[in-house]
Parts: C-alpha cells; structure tokens; sequence
C-alpha cells in the first residue's frame, strides 16, 4: 500500500465519516506506524515510467484468459513490453471490455520441449517402404518420440 492510501486511510478512520463505525484505536496506531516505517525508508530505484523499457528487460508477452460471468471468452487478453506481471494485469484490466463480472486470469507460457526427428536408420527404414506405408509409419514414430 503507498504512502499516500495508507494516510488517506488514516484520515478517514479520524473523521467523522468514520464515527458510525466503531473506531478502533489499536488500527490507528498501527496504521501511524506503518506511515512513519514507510516514510523513513529510503528508495532503492526511480522508476521513469514514460521511458521506453529495453527489450531485454520485457518479459515475453502476459497472456490472460478472459472469463465473464463464469464462461471463458475465445479471446485472450495479450499485454507486451510490460516488465512485470503486475504492471501487466493492470494493463489487461484497462483494456478489457467492461462487462459484469469480468475475471482475468494469468496463463503462464507453456515450456517448449525439443523436437525429436527420425534417426538415420529410422529414415532408411521408412525410404525402403511404399509412399502410403511411409506417410503413416513416419507420423506414428514421429508421434510416438514428440508425446
């Protein structure tokens, strides 16, 4: 939570918008903590958030499956040059049509195993038979190495 929610917080819980509920004390001062632990640490990075993200710092693109009001949508939601994951969802969920009951969902990417091809032998063997015998047999070895 920023600095500045955590005291629009504060200040809500003092005013008297806040006196139909119950105050807490204990809440209060532990939420003037957190202000005064927050405001005291320093800054580890600036963040210029209208400079252009080098490629090498992008993570691949965020895909996020769509789903309204319980049902998936063929579309997925694709966000690129984003750096992190959440400044990513944020992206999904301005661009996303606005619709009831609107869930994003993250898809991680797949891995990507490696293609396995024929032998040489295996290849001698398939050239010795008919095209048609040659046609099924390759795609049943070449299924059977890539399942």
């Amino acid at each position: 939570m920023s600095i500045e929610a955590m005291k629009q917080a504060l200040d809500y819980m003092q005013s008297d918008l806040a006196g139909r509920i119950k105050k807490k004390p204990h809440a209060i001062s532990a939420l003037r903590q957190a202000i005064e632990k927050a405001e005291k640490q320093e800054p580890v990075a600036w963040v210029d958030e209208m400079a252009k993200i080098p490629d090498h710092v992008c993570e691949p693109p965020f895909r996020f499956r769509r789903f309204v009001a319980g049902s998936e949508r063929a579309e997925d939601v694709v966000i690129e040059r984003e750096a992190t994951i959440e400044a990513a969802a944020r992206k999904a969920a301005k661009i996303c049509p606005p619709a009831p009951m609107t869930v994003l969902v993250y898809a991680p990417p797949t891995a990507q195993r490696e293609w396995v091809g024929l032998t040489g032998f295996e290849q001698k063997e398939l050239m010795a038979m008919s095209a048609r015998e040659a046609v099924f047999a390759t795609e049943a070895k070449l299924k059977e190495k890539n399942a």
